[in-house]
């Protein structure tokens, strides 16, 4: 592709054919070229397109299968089967993001991101599981078939012969209920042939195999109750835990985290050390049996106070508390909050000094779902006058090292590295950044010319520019396709129910409803 337009040869290089090519990414495909730009698909050959297809969400770099291709989304866990000479064949519903595919008889074998089971697709008989215990990967078509991985265990699939029957692994795990292996809370769904599989307290994906056979059940909603009000009562007597004694019992570690929270002082560096290490499992235990996360938990009990009440609930976010500003407030990494200007800010920004609402700020992260389920999504501090205000307007950019990024009163403390998320000093709230490093956008919403609300967005769905944080208002209108819609409207629709306005673009309004968010038509004028 050369100035925008695909150019077609002969044997002897010599110009057959150029036309201007309605996309960025090519790949060669068969006699053709498969020209995409996130969701347009156009099929190019000698002589002109010969097809075209809108994809309902952006979509990655295809795997090219003799005439066939399989596209995934990074948005949505799907993938769709295409043909060189016809177009979309089918839409696969996967457990994850599309990680591989390759051919299998007549058909296509492919893995996601997640699940127990790569799919093996076929035009005659649809869908059929090619179980593993979890997350297989597809490797590629081999002789006899086609390999797929999980973890050290290599599996080759026939089209035509059944392998062997496979028992499920010997082990005392029950399932379906909380237990903790290995130091792992978790919830056990089956048994598969070498390994157990299920999900920890943050809901990952988890597999368990044969040799941890020590396990306990998970502490009960009682016992946990009485151990957090010992904690929000802040009382650091017991006896402390040897440093290398494995966290066996909740009762038996309370006295080490409670002294590392509220009497660090008590303990020498080694204990302290094991304190952080071990807090998190600590508190993932004590929050699963109570219904909320980890860092709720702790969050409240740094408060004074369980359950920690929000000022407003919010659906699919979770409240940490509330601190203090002045008006003069960093969003970046922690380790970045003090820098000074650089000339280099204007192509690799690091943070963003702002001026905002003085007063009492509120903070909420999102959890991840689905494959980032146990990552922060996004992170949102709202003033107290900020709640029924979208924060749509993009303020800039912040770039992160530490993992980690937060919003920082002028007169915060000196940040003392931590990675626990929540409110610190009562200047700041600050959270990890989804799956790590990299550069992430900043939105802010006013009232009166203040900013009120801000959002660091690390991952999605949904798309960055949607403030999930809204708050509805009005009442409910009918849904039509030739109606117009603001922000924040509350509508019923006749197939999806109950929803908001989330976001507007193109005569066409993002609308929150129970299950995802759908773009609807809504061409009416004001």
């Amino acid at each position: 592709m050369t100035d925008g337009h695909v150019a077609f040869f002969d044997s002897e290089l010599r110009e057959v054919e150029r036309f201007k090519a309605p996309g960025k990414s090519l790949t060669p495909w068969g006699d053709g070229v498969l020209i995409s730009d996130e969701r347009s698909w156009v099929m190019c050959k000698p002589g002109g397109v010969a097809w075209t297809w809108n994809a309902p969400s952006s979509t990655a770099k295809p795997y090219v299968i003799g005439t066939r291709a399989v596209v995934g989304s990074w948005e949505t866990p799907k993938a769709w089967v295409l043909d060189s000479g016809s177009g979309k064949l089918a839409e696969l519903g996967l457990p994850g993001y599309l990680t591989g595919a390759c051919a299998l008889g007549g058909g296509i074998v492919a893995s996601a991101s997640s699940g127990h089971a790569a799919l093996w697709w076929q035009a005659e008989t649809g869908v059929v599981e090619l179980e593993h215990d979890y997350n297989p990967q597809v490797l590629g078509a081999v002789a006899q078939g086609a390999a797929t991985a999980e973890k050290n265990m290599l599996y080759l699939w026939s089209a035509s012969t059944d392998g062997p029957e496979a028992p499920p692994v010997e082990t005392n795990l029950p399932l379906g209920v909380p237990i903790v292996v290995g130091g792992c809370g978790v919830v056990l769904s089956a048994h598969g042939r070498f390994a157990s599989r299920g999900r920890d307290f943050k809901g990952r994906a988890q597999r368990i195999d044969r040799q941890h056979a020590r396990w306990r059940p998970a502490v009960s909603a009682d016992v946990a109750h009485t151990l957090i009000d010992s904690l929000v009562q802040r009382r650091t007597d017991g006896e402390l835990p040897a440093a290398d004694e494995p966290l066996d019992d909740p009762r038996q570690e309370l006295p080490l985290q409670a002294r590392a929270l509220f009497a660090q002082e008590t303990l020498d560096e080694e204990l302290r050390r094991t304190a952080e290490w071990r807090r998190n499992a600590f508190f993932s235990e004590l929050g699963q049996a109570v219904g909320v996360s980890a860092r709720t938990l702790l969050a409240a009990v740094r408060a004074g106070r369980f359950p920690l009440e929000p000022p407003r609930t919010i659906a699919r976010w979770e409240y940490l508390g509330a601190f203090e500003t002045d008006g003069k407030v960093t969003v970046s990494d922690p380790c970045y909050r003090n820098r000074k200007p650089h000339p280099a800010d204007a192509v690799l920004p690091l943070s963003l000094k702002l001026k905002v609402r003085p007063g009492r700020w509120h903070l909420y992260l999102r959890p991840g779902t689905a494959d980032d389920a146990g990552y922060t999504a996004e992170l949102a501090t709202i003033h107290e006058d900020g709640f029924d205000v979208f924060a749509t307007t993009e303020l800039g950019t912040i770039g992160i090292d530490s993992g980690m990024a937060g919003v920082f009163d002028a007169r915060c403390p000196e940040w003392v590295e931590s990675g626990e998320e929540g409110v610190r000093a009562g200047r700041s709230g600050v959270a990890h950044t989804g799956q790590g490093d990299g550069f992430y956008p900043v939105f802010g919403g006013e009232v009166g010319g203040e900013v009120v609300k801000l959002r660091i967005h690390f991952l999605s769905p949904p798309e960055p520019s949607i403030d999930s944080t809204f708050a509805s208002r009005g009442s409910t209108r009918k849904y039509s396709a030739k109606g117009h819609f603001e922000l924040g409207d509350t509508i019923e629709h006749p197939t999806f129910g109950i929803g908001t306005v989330v976001g507007k673009r193109d005569k066409k309004i993002e609308v929150q409803f129970a299950d995802q968010i759908r773009v609807l038509v809504a061409a009416g004028k004001p």
